[in-house]
């Protein structure tokens, strides 16, 4: 394994993607004992812009700096190898193309998250208070239904 640099998301990038999906449509302040709801709501867009986005581009920098390392190392051992082995690509060989293969999925899937964090984020602006005065006005309208005789 390659790895000159240690990533900073060791977690799959599009955990974070998920939760902005789910909360997205979620009312602000949902429950009733959490008070940083409202700052959760306002801060997650600027974080996802400011320091999120920095955060994924770095980690996108170091993966392919070790996808890069992956592959010449791959190309180095299948050269010490070729001769010795009966296949096409030695066993050693391969895992070093899983590496980078690994490394090059985990950079897309960053690319893919850091995009879809900032668009969620932003259109969860607009569809959380929606949500909230949605969710006030269908506790408002319902009828105290009592089945009693």
């Amino acid at each position: 394994m390659a790895k000159i640099l240690n990533p900073i998301l060791v977690r799959d990038p599009l955990e974070s993607t998920a939760h902005r999906l789910h909360s997205m449509f979620q009312p602000i302040q949902k429950t009733k004992h959490k008070k940083s709801d409202y700052v959760a709501y306002v801060g997650t867009p600027l974080l996802d812009y400011f320091v999120l986005d920095a955060i994924f581009a770095i980690d996108v920098s170091i993966r392919l700096v070790n996808a890069l390392a992956s592959l010449l190392k791959a190309a180095y051992v299948w050269t010490l190898n070729q001769q010795k082995s009966d296949s096409l690509i030695d066993k050693e060989t391969s895992r070093e193309l899983d590496e980078f293969s690994e490394n090059v999925s985990h950079i897309g899937s960053a690319i893919i998250a850091q995009f879809m964090n900032i668009l969620l984020s932003t259109v969860s602006l607009v569809t959380r208070p929606i949500a909230s005065i949605v969710e006030l006005v269908s506790e408002d309208s319902s009828p105290s239904m009592s089945f009693a005789r």
